[in-house]
């Protein structure tokens, strides 16, 4: 009789959490020795992992995105009749890496757990109402399904989520504000003279980001209720595969589905020695709430948004250091891109220290280590922006059988069902990159599933924006990423400077950057700094998603003066050179 045999990721040195981007084998395929099976990546290194066994691959344990060490399981192989298995076999060890989602068969619908009584039964629940959570409910109201979206109340809560409340929309209000301020100052090069002080009264500001957020609050709500949703109110806890408590200040209530889906999003990271306390050791959601400018801010992560608030409190009056543990501003991001950014910090006056780290704040000093040294910051504030992680630990998702990794993630499959088959996982509770648009393609793709249409989350590229002065947006592959995927990978970069409406606007500082096959001519990837990159990425990202090519793009007539023409000339470059 043939055996199982577990092969797991060999000795990688010293690093941990090493990214799967590629998984070459499904289940069912028949492996060779030797023959790679996975592809991983470091921040130093892209390597192939071999078959140590030849065999069938019985059993997945890893999926693209999963994060992995020496001694986790990558997959199981069944040895060929007559085969012994090498020692560690599957049954040691059970798998704790993440793992690639078979969803069980329809389960028979679990009974309430002894002692409670059903208060209202419905086809599907939706625990958390951020953008992944009503664009699913909103989808489920269209088809017919009978849907009830929940989310809890409080501070920075309520329909819309992080994004709405605390994160994308407020932050955004704030640094646009920041903008047109720093803007007007600009302006005397080009004969502007501003007569008196400009005063920022950030009181003022906060009621009118407030009014932004109840009109769009409310407009949410009216598309969920229009679609036939309905929203209650409270926290949402799994009793059961089947059953899921609502508390709402003193009143609970036990709500049957038939399925679920899980889109309770994240929440900042908190560093040791750091407790945030809504003072003076700030999250984004506290930072976004003060109604007076700091007058020392010192920003702890020098990601996207710790570096899009330090910049707008900058240009709103308060003088701002970033520190950042690695040795690159957006770390794990695109260098090209962390450069024009790191010129224009220099230029504004914000004072940057890579490869060190806040060890604590006292006495309104940030004492700061790096390279083996200590010194002190000035800070009257600071901002601890370094990550986010999933809220999955207080929902019971044990109760329901729900696998969840080391890090709290929820593996979920391309049509976004967990190991329970009923039950889904969408937006930062999912792994990839915590992006509202994400989590709102997802929570449309598990409506349709639920509602019985084929789809799947299977996007070529999803873009990334920075607000940032200049502005970043990135979308697809970039030349190493495409070297990777076994492409013959070829960039394109035109300066801002050439451009018309970018010195016009007295944004000359940043490019815009094609990636293609050489081969093929298909366009990979694009990244963009300066101008409105942010808006201007959605459309690239369609040409890659539909697969267009370098020449597709080079014979689109853009408006000129634009920034966005400037993605045609750089397409026109390679395609007239190939002419």
């Amino acid at each position: 009789m043939s055996e199982l045999y577990q092969v797991k990721v060999p000795d990688l040195g010293d690093f941990k959490d090493i990214e799967v981007v590629e998984v070459l084998v499904k289940v069912g395929d028949e492996v060779k020795k030797d023959q790679s099976i996975i592809v991983i990546e470091s921040e130093k290194a892209t390597m192939d992992v071999p078959s140590p066994e030849s065999g069938v691959v019985e059993k997945l344990y890893v999926q693209v995105g999963s994060k992995v060490q020496k001694g986790f399981p990558i997959l199981s192989l069944r040895l060929s009749e007559g085969r012994a298995a090498p020692p560690s076999p599957v049954a040691a060890e059970a798998p704790s890496a993440p793992v690639a989602v078979s969803p069980s068969a329809p389960l028979p619908k679990a009974p309430p757990p002894a002692g409670i009584s059903v208060s209202r039964r419905v086809r599907l629940a939706v625990l958390g109402g951020g953008p992944g959570g009503y664009e699913a409910a909103i989808r489920t109201g269209q088809l017919g399904i009978e849907t009830l979206l929940v989310e809890r109340s409080g501070p920075g809560t309520g329909i819309g989520g992080v994004c709405l409340h605390s994160g994308c929309i407020p932050s955004k209000a704030l640094i646009d504000t920041a903008h047109h301020l720093h803007h007007v100052r600009e302006l005397e090069e080009r004969g502007v003279s501003v007569l008196g002080e400009i005063r920022v009264d950030l009181k003022k500001l906060q009621q009118w980001k407030r009014g932004i957020i109840d009109k769009l609050r409310s407009y949410i709500e009216q598309a969920v209720q229009g679609a036939g949703a309905k929203i209650q109110k409270g926290e949402g806890r799994l009793l059961s595969p089947n059953h899921l408590e609502i508390t709402d200040g003193g009143k609970k209530e036990v709500v049957e589905f038939e399925n679920l889906i899980v889109a309770t999003g994240s929440r900042a990271i908190e560093l040791p020695g750091l407790s945030f306390d809504g003072k003076t050791v700030l999250d984004a959601r506290a930072a976004l709430d003060l109604e007076e400018v700091p007058r020392w801010l010192v920003v702890v992560g020098g990601g996207y948004i710790g570096l899009e608030l330090g910049i707008a409190f900058k240009k709103l009056g308060a003088k701002v250091t970033v520190v950042e543990l690695q040795n690159q501003l957006l770390p794990g991001g695109d260098e090209a891109l962390a450069r024009p950014l790191a010129r224009r910090l220099q230029q504004l006056g914000v004072e940057v220290h890579l490869g060190a780290k806040v060890e604590k704040f006292v006495s309104g000093m940030a004492h700061v280590s790096k390279a083996g040294s200590t010194f002190e910051i000035p800070a009257s504030h600071l901002l601890v922006a370094v990550g986010r992680r999933p809220n999955t630990e207080k929902i019971g998702l044990d109760a329901a059988g729900v696998q969840v990794d080391p890090k709290g993630f929820i593996p979920a499959s391309e049509k976004k069902q967990t190991n329970v088959s009923h039950i889904y996982a969408i937006g930062d509770v999912t792994h990839g990159p915590a992006l509202a648009h994400k989590a709102s393609a997802e929570g449309v793709v598990a409506a349709e599933v639920i509602g019985g249409l084929p789809a799947a989350f299977d996007n070529k590229a999803i873009p990334a924006v920075v607000f940032t002065d200049p502005e970043l947006s990135y979308v697809g592959m970039n030349d190493a990423e495409a070297k990777n995927a076994g492409f013959s990978p070829k960039s394109i970069t035109v300066p801002n400077r050439g451009l018309g409406r970018a010195m016009a606007a007295g944004e000359s500082e940043g490019f815009a950057r094609l990636t293609y096959d050489e081969n093929s001519g298909a366009l990979l990837g694009a990244a963009l700094a300066g101008g409105p990159a942010t808006d201007m990425i959605g459309g690239l990202g369609a040409l890659v998603e539909m697969g267009a090519n370098i020449e597709d793009l080079s014979l689109t007539i853009f408006p000129h003066p634009t920034f966005s023409e400037q993605a045609m000339i750089a397409a026109q470059r390679v395609a007239h050179k190939k002419k």
